[in-house]
């Protein structure tokens, strides 16, 4: 339970200060400290990381380091993307899902080696591109279980435009929505199979 307990609480400090990272780290936690099983883990993580973000969005939302004009293009499309891949999630077989979640952690893995760069870039995308990212993005935190801020901080500093700080704080925000929408159609999965037994 202790080593849980140290994982929760890593969980919570990569959220609260990269905006991201953290999430990717909830699935195993609970499949491999907790034996919580890998369909229950997926929404369970879902549901700990739109917590933990909403928490954290509090001190963002005071520090003025939110993005509310990218919160509304990123968040909302990435909120129906994420219901969408939670849908999808709860139709394909976990071994699917997981090997999906090992492909991204992978990725993970690349942008924290690099680490990431203050973007002077000002050149910004159309909407309608920043709406398919945040859907896409959306689809991705669905489907596997993670809050995506490892896909949507770099989205929103090199292809909106935003700087680190900004760029991070929205992204916790955003992360919070997706995870919401996602562990809402999971629930609503979950219960349906238990009616049905």
């Amino acid at each position: 339970m202790l080593q849980a307990l140290f994982g929760a609480t890593i969980i919570g400090l990569s959220l609260g200060v990269f905006g991201s990272g953290g999430s990717i780290l909830t699935v195993p936690i609970l499949m491999y400290l907790l034996d919580v099983p890998a369909p229950l883990a997926i929404a369970s993580s879902l549901a700990i990381v739109a917590g933990i973000s909403f928490g954290g969005s509090i001190f963002n939302v005071l520090k003025r380091q939110v993005s509310y004009r990218h919160l509304i293009w990123f968040g909302l499309p990435g909120m129906f993307g994420t219901y969408f891949g939670a849908w999808f999630g709860s139709i394909v077989g976990s071994r699917v899902q997981l090997f999906v979640f090992v492909v991204l952690m992978s990725i993970a893995a690349v942008f924290m080696w690099r680490g990431r760069k203050e973007s002077t870039s000002t050149a910004v995308q159309p909407l309608q591109l920043l709406l398919l990212e945040g859907f896409v993005v959306g689809v991705v935190t669905g489907f596997v279980g993670v809050g995506g801020g490892f896909l949507i901080v770099p989205a929103l500093m090199f292809f909106a435009g935003l700087p680190m700080l900004l760029a991070t704080g929205t992204s916790l925000m955003i992360i919070a929505m997706n995870s919401s929408s996602g562990f809402v159609k999971y629930y609503e999965a979950l219960q349906c199979s238990s009616d049905d037994l």
